[in-house]
Protein backbone atom coordinates (compact mmCIF):
# COMPACT_ATOMS: atom_id res chain seq x y z
CA UNK A 1 0.00 0.00 0.00
CA UNK A 2 1.18 3.56 -1.07
CA UNK A 3 0.94 6.02 2.02
CA UNK A 4 1.53 9.43 2.64
CA UNK A 5 3.54 11.71 4.75
CA UNK A 6 2.13 15.10 5.74
CA UNK A 7 4.72 16.70 7.74
CA UNK A 8 6.93 20.21 8.14
CA UNK A 9 8.20 21.28 4.84
CA UNK A 10 11.79 20.35 3.96
CA UNK A 11 13.73 23.55 5.26
CA UNK A 12 17.88 23.35 6.63
CA UNK A 13 16.71 21.53 9.41
CA UNK A 14 18.53 18.63 10.33
CA UNK A 15 15.89 16.61 12.51
CA UNK A 16 13.08 17.30 10.32
CA UNK A 17 15.18 16.06 7.61
CA UNK A 18 16.09 13.03 9.57
CA UNK A 19 12.35 12.32 11.30
CA UNK A 20 11.47 12.19 7.84
CA UNK A 21 13.92 10.00 6.93
CA UNK A 22 13.56 7.41 9.65
CA UNK A 23 9.82 7.42 8.97
CA UNK A 24 10.17 6.21 5.32
CA UNK A 25 12.83 3.30 6.64
CA UNK A 26 10.40 2.14 9.15
CA UNK A 27 7.22 2.16 6.69
CA UNK A 28 9.66 0.51 4.21
CA UNK A 29 10.09 -2.51 6.68
CA UNK A 30 6.94 -2.84 7.84
CA UNK A 31 6.05 -3.39 3.94
CA UNK A 32 4.77 -0.12 2.41
CA UNK A 33 5.40 2.72 -0.02
CA UNK A 34 6.09 6.13 1.58
CA UNK A 35 5.95 9.33 -0.14
CA UNK A 36 6.25 12.56 1.75
CA UNK A 37 3.64 15.56 0.32
CA UNK A 38 6.36 18.10 -1.18
CA UNK A 39 4.88 20.86 0.42
CA UNK A 40 6.69 24.30 0.20
CA UNK A 41 6.09 26.61 2.92
CA UNK A 42 5.27 30.24 2.03
CA UNK A 43 5.62 33.02 4.36
CA UNK A 44 2.96 35.67 4.32
CA UNK A 45 3.87 39.47 4.52
CA UNK A 46 2.09 39.41 8.07
CA UNK A 47 3.52 37.05 9.60
CA UNK A 48 6.67 38.24 8.38
CA UNK A 49 6.71 41.61 9.84
CA UNK A 50 5.33 40.29 13.02
CA UNK A 51 8.54 37.85 13.78
CA UNK A 52 10.48 40.72 12.67
CA UNK A 53 8.79 43.10 15.55
CA UNK A 54 9.41 40.07 17.49
CA UNK A 55 13.18 39.73 17.02
CA UNK A 56 13.65 43.73 17.74
CA UNK A 57 11.96 43.64 20.62
CA UNK A 58 13.70 40.55 21.97
CA UNK A 59 17.01 42.07 21.03
CA UNK A 60 17.89 43.52 24.57
CA UNK A 61 17.70 39.96 26.17
CA UNK A 62 20.66 38.06 25.16
CA UNK A 63 19.68 34.98 25.85
CA UNK A 64 16.77 35.17 23.57
CA UNK A 65 18.14 37.51 20.58
CA UNK A 66 18.46 36.03 17.11
CA UNK A 67 19.50 37.05 13.72
CA UNK A 68 17.19 39.11 11.40
CA UNK A 69 16.25 36.99 8.38
CA UNK A 70 14.60 38.81 4.94
CA UNK A 71 11.53 38.00 3.71
CA UNK A 72 11.07 35.36 1.19
CA UNK A 73 8.23 34.45 -0.66
CA UNK A 74 8.95 30.92 -0.77
CA UNK A 75 12.16 29.95 1.21
CA UNK A 76 14.79 28.66 -0.64
CA UNK A 77 16.59 25.13 -0.21
CA UNK A 78 19.92 24.33 0.80
CA UNK A 79 21.49 22.18 -1.61
CA UNK A 80 23.58 20.13 0.79
CA UNK A 81 20.40 19.29 2.51
CA UNK A 82 18.90 18.26 -0.57
CA UNK A 83 21.41 15.92 -2.04
CA UNK A 84 20.26 13.78 1.19
CA UNK A 85 17.05 14.47 0.78
CA UNK A 86 17.02 12.94 -3.11
CA UNK A 87 19.14 9.98 -2.61
CA UNK A 88 17.33 8.83 0.67
CA UNK A 89 13.54 10.37 1.21
CA UNK A 90 10.92 9.56 -1.50
CA UNK A 91 8.87 12.68 -2.13
CA UNK A 92 6.07 13.71 -4.67
CA UNK A 93 7.31 14.56 -8.37
CA UNK A 94 5.72 17.81 -8.09
CA UNK A 95 5.77 20.66 -5.11
CA UNK A 96 2.97 21.63 -3.49
CA UNK A 97 2.00 25.53 -2.48
CA UNK A 98 -1.28 24.06 -1.34
CA UNK A 99 -2.48 20.87 -0.38
CA UNK A 100 -5.09 19.09 -2.65
CA UNK A 101 -7.03 15.72 -2.94
CA UNK A 102 -5.82 15.27 -6.43
CA UNK A 103 -2.31 13.80 -4.91
CA UNK A 104 -4.28 10.75 -3.67
CA UNK A 105 -5.41 10.01 -7.00
CA UNK A 106 -1.82 10.52 -8.48
CA UNK A 107 -0.31 8.71 -6.11
CA UNK A 108 -2.83 5.96 -5.46
CA UNK A 109 -2.37 6.47 -1.45
CA UNK A 110 -4.42 4.08 0.32
CA UNK A 111 -3.51 5.55 3.79
CA UNK A 112 -2.32 8.96 5.34
CA UNK A 113 0.09 9.83 8.16
CA UNK A 114 0.63 13.32 9.70
CA UNK A 115 4.16 13.61 12.04
CA UNK A 116 6.73 13.89 13.32
CA UNK A 117 7.44 17.38 14.58
CA UNK A 118 5.76 20.18 15.79
CA UNK A 119 3.19 19.84 13.02
CA UNK A 120 0.15 20.64 14.92
CA UNK A 121 1.84 23.89 16.61
CA UNK A 122 0.28 27.01 15.11
CA UNK A 123 3.10 29.16 14.81
CA UNK A 124 5.16 26.70 13.03
CA UNK A 125 2.37 25.70 10.80
CA UNK A 126 0.88 29.39 10.17
CA UNK A 127 -0.34 28.71 6.40
CA UNK A 128 -1.24 24.85 6.36
CA UNK A 129 -2.38 23.95 10.18
CA UNK A 130 -6.03 22.50 8.94
CA UNK A 131 -4.23 20.75 6.38
CA UNK A 132 -2.30 19.14 8.87
CA UNK A 133 -5.88 17.97 10.40
CA UNK A 134 -6.42 16.91 6.79
CA UNK A 135 -9.01 19.45 5.77
CA UNK A 136 -7.65 18.53 2.44
CA UNK A 137 -8.98 15.05 2.14
CA UNK A 138 -12.35 15.31 4.54
CA UNK A 139 -13.82 13.85 2.21
CA UNK A 140 -11.58 10.94 1.04
CA UNK A 141 -12.35 7.49 2.26
CA UNK A 142 -8.75 6.73 3.09
CA UNK A 143 -6.34 5.37 6.51
CA UNK A 144 -5.72 8.39 8.57
CA UNK A 145 -3.72 8.29 11.20
CA UNK A 146 -0.97 10.19 13.04
CA UNK A 147 2.24 9.46 14.29
CA UNK A 148 4.74 11.29 17.27
CA UNK A 149 2.70 14.70 16.04
CA UNK A 150 3.57 17.32 18.47
CA UNK A 151 2.01 20.60 19.63
CA UNK A 152 5.70 21.53 20.98
CA UNK A 153 4.35 22.99 24.00
CA UNK A 154 2.38 21.92 27.23
CA UNK A 155 -0.55 24.97 26.95
CA UNK A 156 -2.95 25.44 24.06
CA UNK A 157 -1.74 27.54 21.67
CA UNK A 158 -5.24 27.78 19.40
CA UNK A 159 -7.68 29.95 18.94
CA UNK A 160 -11.67 28.88 19.39
CA UNK A 161 -11.74 29.32 15.79
CA UNK A 162 -8.54 26.75 15.36
CA UNK A 163 -10.04 24.65 18.05
CA UNK A 164 -13.21 24.21 17.14
CA UNK A 165 -11.97 23.33 13.36
CA UNK A 166 -9.46 20.99 14.46
CA UNK A 167 -11.94 18.76 16.73
CA UNK A 168 -14.29 18.70 13.39
CA UNK A 169 -11.23 17.49 11.48
CA UNK A 170 -9.73 14.96 14.53
CA UNK A 171 -12.88 12.79 14.54
CA UNK A 172 -11.57 11.39 10.66
CA UNK A 173 -8.36 9.99 12.25
CA UNK A 174 -8.56 5.96 12.89
CA UNK A 175 -5.64 6.85 14.96
CA UNK A 176 -3.89 9.70 16.89
CA UNK A 177 -0.50 9.47 18.04
CA UNK A 178 1.83 12.06 19.79
CA UNK A 179 5.27 12.88 20.72
CA UNK A 180 5.00 14.07 24.19
CA UNK A 181 2.94 13.00 27.27
CA UNK A 182 1.66 17.01 27.52
CA UNK A 183 0.04 16.27 23.76
CA UNK A 184 -2.06 12.85 24.94
CA UNK A 185 -3.61 15.66 27.65
CA UNK A 186 -3.99 18.58 25.28
CA UNK A 187 -5.78 15.80 22.51
CA UNK A 188 -8.13 15.30 25.25
CA UNK A 189 -8.58 18.34 26.85
CA UNK A 190 -9.00 20.28 23.27
CA UNK A 191 -9.60 17.85 21.16
CA UNK A 192 -11.80 15.42 22.65
CA UNK A 193 -9.46 12.79 21.52
CA UNK A 194 -7.68 9.62 23.40
CA UNK A 195 -4.21 9.71 21.54
CA UNK A 196 -1.48 7.42 22.48
CA UNK A 197 2.40 8.50 22.96
CA UNK A 198 4.86 7.08 21.04
CA UNK A 199 9.14 7.89 20.02
CA UNK A 200 9.89 9.94 17.59
CA UNK A 201 10.92 8.51 14.34
CA UNK A 202 14.44 9.16 14.66
CA UNK A 203 14.61 6.72 17.44
CA UNK A 204 13.20 3.62 16.11
CA UNK A 205 16.43 3.31 14.25
CA UNK A 206 19.43 2.09 15.40
CA UNK A 207 22.92 3.62 15.71
CA UNK A 208 24.01 1.41 12.58
CA UNK A 209 21.73 2.38 10.60
CA UNK A 210 22.92 6.35 11.04
CA UNK A 211 26.26 5.09 10.74
CA UNK A 212 25.87 3.60 7.79
CA UNK A 213 24.68 6.59 5.94
CA UNK A 214 27.58 9.10 7.63
CA UNK A 215 29.92 6.00 6.56
CA UNK A 216 32.24 8.26 4.12
CA UNK A 217 32.71 11.02 6.70
CA UNK A 218 36.51 10.27 8.07
CA UNK A 219 36.27 9.39 11.50
CA UNK A 220 37.37 12.42 13.77
CA UNK A 221 39.60 11.20 16.64
CA UNK A 222 40.40 14.21 18.49
CA UNK A 223 38.19 15.02 21.64
CA UNK A 224 35.99 17.48 21.20
CA UNK A 225 32.49 18.81 22.54
CA UNK A 226 30.04 18.97 19.64
CA UNK A 227 27.98 21.69 20.30
CA UNK A 228 24.54 22.04 18.42
CA UNK A 229 22.96 25.38 19.29
CA UNK A 230 19.86 26.87 17.46
CA UNK A 231 20.24 29.74 19.51
CA UNK A 232 23.35 31.12 20.83
CA UNK A 233 23.81 33.49 23.40
CA UNK A 234 26.72 34.54 25.87
CA UNK A 235 25.30 32.57 28.89
CA UNK A 236 25.70 29.43 26.93
CA UNK A 237 29.25 29.98 25.79
CA UNK A 238 29.99 30.50 29.11
CA UNK A 239 28.68 27.09 30.08
CA UNK A 240 30.20 25.41 27.06
CA UNK A 241 33.76 26.89 27.85
CA UNK A 242 33.63 26.13 30.88
CA UNK A 243 33.27 22.58 30.48
CA UNK A 244 35.51 22.31 27.74
CA UNK A 245 38.32 23.53 29.61
CA UNK A 246 37.66 21.27 32.47
CA UNK A 247 37.33 18.07 29.90
CA UNK A 248 40.32 19.55 27.72
CA UNK A 249 37.95 19.11 25.06
CA UNK A 250 37.86 21.18 21.76
CA UNK A 251 34.35 23.13 21.03
CA UNK A 252 33.07 22.53 17.64
CA UNK A 253 29.86 24.73 17.48
CA UNK A 254 27.17 24.84 14.85
CA UNK A 255 23.82 25.65 13.65
CA UNK A 256 21.00 24.84 11.22
CA UNK A 257 18.44 27.50 9.19
CA UNK A 258 20.51 30.40 8.08
CA UNK A 259 23.81 29.08 9.27
CA UNK A 260 23.94 25.84 7.70
CA UNK A 261 27.62 24.62 7.72
CA UNK A 262 27.18 20.73 7.06
CA UNK A 263 26.00 17.82 5.00
CA UNK A 264 23.45 15.63 6.62
CA UNK A 265 26.12 12.99 6.35
CA UNK A 266 28.53 15.37 8.52
CA UNK A 267 25.79 16.43 11.00
CA UNK A 268 25.41 13.23 12.00
CA UNK A 269 28.98 12.14 12.29
CA UNK A 270 29.77 15.12 14.44
CA UNK A 271 27.74 13.22 16.68
CA UNK A 272 28.84 10.28 16.14
CA UNK A 273 32.56 11.30 17.25
CA UNK A 274 31.96 13.28 19.66
CA UNK A 275 33.20 13.07 23.35
CA UNK A 276 30.33 14.85 24.36
CA UNK A 277 27.34 16.85 23.34
CA UNK A 278 25.80 20.09 24.42
CA UNK A 279 22.92 20.86 22.68
CA UNK A 280 19.35 23.26 23.06
CA UNK A 281 17.91 21.27 20.41
CA UNK A 282 15.32 18.29 20.54
CA UNK A 283 17.05 16.33 17.95
CA UNK A 284 20.56 17.34 19.39
CA UNK A 285 19.28 15.41 22.05
CA UNK A 286 17.94 12.56 20.43
CA UNK A 287 20.96 11.95 18.46
CA UNK A 288 22.96 12.07 21.67
CA UNK A 289 21.05 9.38 23.11
CA UNK A 290 21.47 7.07 20.23
CA UNK A 291 25.06 7.40 20.01
CA UNK A 292 25.61 7.19 23.47
CA UNK A 293 27.26 10.53 23.91
CA UNK A 294 27.37 12.07 27.39
CA UNK A 295 25.18 14.81 26.89
CA UNK A 296 23.71 18.18 28.24
CA UNK A 297 20.41 20.20 27.01
CA UNK A 298 19.91 23.61 27.38
CA UNK A 299 16.51 23.83 27.61
CA UNK A 300 14.87 26.27 24.73
CA UNK A 301 11.38 27.49 26.49
CA UNK A 302 10.74 29.49 23.36
CA UNK A 303 10.82 26.86 20.79
CA UNK A 304 9.32 24.27 23.21
CA UNK A 305 11.18 22.80 26.82
CA UNK A 306 8.28 20.32 27.03
CA UNK A 307 9.70 18.41 24.18
CA UNK A 308 12.73 17.76 26.27
CA UNK A 309 11.32 16.91 29.87
CA UNK A 310 9.05 14.43 27.89
CA UNK A 311 11.95 12.73 25.98
CA UNK A 312 14.26 12.50 29.04
CA UNK A 313 11.84 11.76 31.29
CA UNK A 314 10.84 8.31 29.00
CA UNK A 315 14.62 7.31 29.55
CA UNK A 316 15.68 8.31 33.14
CA UNK A 317 17.51 11.13 31.42
CA UNK A 318 16.31 14.12 33.54
CA UNK A 319 19.36 15.16 35.05
CA UNK A 320 20.96 15.86 31.43
CA UNK A 321 18.87 18.81 31.77
CA UNK A 322 21.19 22.02 32.59
CA UNK A 323 19.94 23.54 35.64
CA UNK A 324 21.27 26.26 37.10
CA UNK A 325 24.00 26.90 34.52
CA UNK A 326 25.52 23.82 36.31
CA UNK A 327 26.54 20.77 34.34
CA UNK A 328 26.59 17.42 36.34
CA UNK A 329 28.96 15.26 34.82
CA UNK A 330 27.85 12.16 35.99
CA UNK A 331 28.20 9.06 33.71
CA UNK A 332 25.00 7.60 31.66
CA UNK A 333 23.76 4.25 32.58
CA UNK A 334 23.34 3.11 28.59
CA UNK A 335 21.73 -0.47 29.52
CA UNK A 336 18.86 0.83 31.52
CA UNK A 337 18.29 3.61 28.59
CA UNK A 338 18.02 0.63 25.84
CA UNK A 339 16.22 -1.79 28.04
CA UNK A 340 13.20 1.35 28.04
CA UNK A 341 14.01 2.87 24.48
CA UNK A 342 13.38 -0.70 23.38
CA UNK A 343 10.36 -1.40 25.22
CA UNK A 344 9.21 1.83 23.62
CA UNK A 345 9.85 1.51 19.99
CA UNK A 346 8.34 -1.70 20.07
CA UNK A 347 5.29 0.08 21.45
CA UNK A 348 5.24 2.64 18.99
CA UNK A 349 5.93 0.36 15.94
CA UNK A 350 3.14 -1.58 16.97
CA UNK A 351 1.20 1.21 16.42
CA UNK A 352 2.31 1.92 13.04
CA UNK A 353 1.30 -1.63 11.97
CA UNK A 354 -1.99 -1.30 14.07
CA UNK A 355 -3.04 1.78 12.79
CA UNK A 356 -1.90 1.19 9.54
CA UNK A 357 -3.71 -2.25 9.22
Amino acid sequence: MNVAIVTQPIKANYGGVLQNFALQCVLRKLGYNPVTIDYRDSSPLWFYLFQTIKTILLYPFSSKRRALTPYRNVFPRDKRIMKFVHKYIKLTDNQYLSYNSDIIQKYKIGAVIVGSDQVWRPRYSPNCLYDTYLSFLKNEKLVKISYAASFGVDSWEYTDKQTKVCKVLMKQFNAVSVREHSGVYLCQKYLDVKACEVLDPTLLLSSDDYCSVCSDIPVNRKRYVCCYMLDTSSEKMIIIEEFSRKNNCEIIIFSAHNSIMYSVEEWLALFRDASFVITDSFHGTVFSIIFHREFYSLINADRGATRFVSLLSKFGLESRIVVNKKLENVPIDWTVVDSKKNEMINKSINYLRNGLS
